[in-house]
């Protein structure tokens, strides 16, 4: 999965560069539009790819057993890997900051209004007028608005970053190796020599590539009797239940 990364300008979360069906590249957390994007030359994909952006040419010899796999990611795994790999940012406090802000600002609204209907606090002078009305509507819409918002942002990003395609993988002792569509001469070799960042949550392998890809190999697609083998050999301790 080739995936580039840039700075929301509003928000400064980083976010992976990936066009919608108009070829625009929105922030998955606050809905900013963000142009100032990495220029695309010809035949650079910014969208999932089964080849890395740089082939080694040298060819490995394998050593060991082969772990031979075969799978289709879902988006929920897709998600779940650039959660893990950093490329995605999980909002998990941010949201209930937000919404007690808006909920404390409509209330303060609100309370404004009736305190000035019933001439408490010596605010019966000025009645309310339609933006009084209109701020404390808009303060209350906005409590559910920062947690479905982002969410259907995000979902709608990692939809576009879920390719569908099949992957193929032959793991041995020494080496990962991708075969692209089933065709071993346009295969791709990945030493296992620890010169990659390593990530295991939600029962899946996110393996950080230097060229800015990532490579997921979920728990499903290996057999039982081969998983604990196939840990040891990307020196994962322990699996998750």
């Amino acid at each position: 999965m080739a995936i580039k990364t840039v700075k929301c300008p509003k928000c400064d979360s980083e976010t992976a560069v990936i066009k919608d069906e108009n070829g625009k590249v929105f922030c998955p957390f606050c809905g900013e539009e963000i142009v100032d994007i990495p220029e695309i030359k010809e035949g650079e994909q910014f969208e999932y790819s089964d080849v890395p952006a740089e082939k080694d040419t040298k060819k490995i010899e394998p050593v060991g057993e082969e772990i031979d796999l075969s799978f289709v990611l879902s988006e929920e795994e897709v998600g779940n890997a650039l959660e893990t790999s950093g490329k995605l940012k999980k909002r998990k406090i941010i949201p209930f900051i937000e919404a007690a802000l808006f909920g404390l600002l409509g209330i303060f609204s609100l309370l404004s209004i009736i305190f000035s209907y019933a001439g408490l606090f010596g605010m019966g002078k000025t009645k309310p007028n339609f933006s009084h009305y209109l701020v404390t509507v808009i303060c209350f819409c906005m409590v559910p608005a920062v947690f479905t918002l982002p969410e259907r942002q995000k979902k709608k990003y990692i939809r576009s970053a879920t390719s569908g395609n099949q992957v193929n993988l032959k793991v041995y002792e020494n080496l990962l190796e991708v075969c692209v569509l089933g065709n071993e001469e346009d295969a791709w070799q990945l030493e296992l020599d620890g010169d990659y960042g390593i990530n295991y949550e939600c029962n899946q392998t996110v393996l950080s590539l230097k060229n800015g890809q990532i490579l997921v190999i979920p728990d499903r697609a290996v057999k039982e009797e081969q998983l604990e083998t196939l840990h040891k050999r990307f020196k994962i301790e322990s699996k998750e239940n």
